[in-house]
């Protein structure tokens, strides 16, 4: 049988590797397009006169990962707390027979 420790527990250790695998992804994207800015202007581009600088979209999607992951992991979190909070009633109500 499967409780909702065994759940809780694992759901958090999948959304933390996929946390750090959505971080190890931003990384790799901002080394990627590592100041687009200095690379428009030394080509004479100026295709942005404000000097912002829109965000790859594979940095986008990196943040949205890291973002998801970690609202999955306190879900899974709630989870642990909810089994753990259900055994310590159980427990109190066989204490008290």
């Amino acid at each position: 049988m499967i409780n909702g420790l065994t759940l809780g527990l694992a759901g958090m250790n999948r959304y933390a590797r996929m946390f750090d695998r959505a971080a190890e992804q931003v990384v790799r994207a901002g080394m990627r397009n590592a100041n687009p800015a200095i690379e428009a202007e030394d080509s004479g581009e100026n295709s942005n006169a404000g000097g912002a600088v829109s965000p790859p979209d594979d940095l986008i999607r990196s943040m949205v990962d890291m973002m998801m992951a970690q609202r999955l992991f306190i879900a899974s979190l709630h989870v642990t707390q909810a089994e753990d909070k259900m055994m310590e009633t159980a427990v109190n109500i066989a204490a008290k027979k």
